[in-house]
């Protein structure tokens, strides 16, 4: 297990990456768990913890003994995912789960050019029957596919 010079900072990374999620846990343990029928507060912020941890931790041993070279910080795919994200969370109340979800999958592709329609149709047809088998139908949440 030897770690190259130029290997530290993606270990870095991924450690910090690490924290965070054992942060997660920490506080998310605080409160009540519940069942996975019946989740408490508690219950997602544990889950999703353990899981950057685990995948935090991957990447640190995956990077590992690698050359690091510098890779250019591109704006572009952030603003667009960020976008779309903050896209999918003002249209899923007021038009549904369906048309949010094809919002979000649409602005995340013009993070990467070129874009795809029949990708981005197969994908968002794909997220929204996910979205409404887990959330609506699963879960119970109050979503609507197509608004209110």
């Amino acid at each position: 297990m030897a770690f190259s010079k130029s290997s530290w900072g993606s270990v870095g990374v991924s450690l910090a990456i690490a924290t965070l999620g054992l942060y997660a846990v920490v506080v998310g343990s605080g409160y009540r768990m519940g069942e996975l029928t019946r989740m408490g507060p508690g219950f997602f912020p544990v889950i999703i913890g353990t899981a950057v941890i685990v995948l935090a931790l991957a990447a640190a041993f995956e990077s590992r003994g690698e050359n690091e070279e510098r890779m250019a910080l591109r704006l572009a795919p952030i603003v667009w995912v960020g976008t779309a994200i903050l896209a999918w969370l003002l249209l899923v109340q007021s038009l549904g789960l369906v048309v949010a979800t094809f919002a979000l999958v649409g602005l995340s592709a013009l993070a990467k050019p070129p874009i795809r329609p029949v990708s981005i149709l197969v994908l968002g047809g794909a997220l929204s029957l996910s979205g409404y088998l887990v959330f609506i139908w699963g879960l119970g949440m109050p979503l609507t596919l197509w608004g209110r």
